[in-house]
């Protein structure tokens, strides 16, 4: 989040990326694979893995030391805030998380199906991170909330009060 909305998109990033609104329609290309024929051999699944961190080294290397710092230190915060959230609160963060995926999915498959098949209504779907972030915590929240309302907790039954021993005859 922080990146989407904070870090300025490096040179390489800027240079590669083509907004789905300039690409012409006939400049796209599918390529299809014979499924005899597996796409990456196990000899060469390690060099994938090393080319992409030697991607994702150089993107972090655009990035100006003070966006690195604030990046580094927003990841720890978070990781001992929802280690925290998760240790105190585990039924209430289990609500958040199913809410969060379960918006994520509502929102990407909404967004694919409007693509497909409803073009005019897709261009209603907000293009800036920002937006897309507001939309997905708006129906997080939505999301907790009804699990929050009508699936509470489960409270057992009270239990009868067990049967007290007979009291002993008065002396006489």
């Amino acid at each position: 989040l922080y990146l989407g909305w904070q870090a300025p998109m490096g040179p390489s990033a800027t240079t590669q990326a083509h907004p789905a609104s300039t690409v012409p329609a006939s400049s796209l290309e599918i390529n299809l694979h014979s499924t005899t024929q597996p796409l990456a051999t196990p000899a060469s699944r390690p060099a994938l893995l090393v080319d992409l961190m030697h991607a994702l080294r150089r993107e972090w290397d655009l990035l100006p030391a003070k966006v690195q710092t604030r990046l580094a230190i927003v990841a720890l915060a978070s990781f001992v805030a929802g280690l925290v959230f998760c240790l105190l609160m585990f039924r209430r963060a289990a609500m958040v998380i199913t809410a969060f995926l379960g918006s994520l999915l509502i929102f990407v498959g909404t967004t694919a199906i409007l693509n497909v098949y409803a073009r005019p209504a897709a261009a209603y779907i907000p293009a800036e991170p920002r937006y897309r972030y507001l939309v997905l915590g708006v129906l997080t929240l939505i999301g907790a909330a009804i699990q929050w309302r009508y699936f509470s907790p489960y409270i057992p039954p009270p239990r009868p009060p067990k049967e007290a021993p007979a009291a002993p005859p008065p002396a006489k």
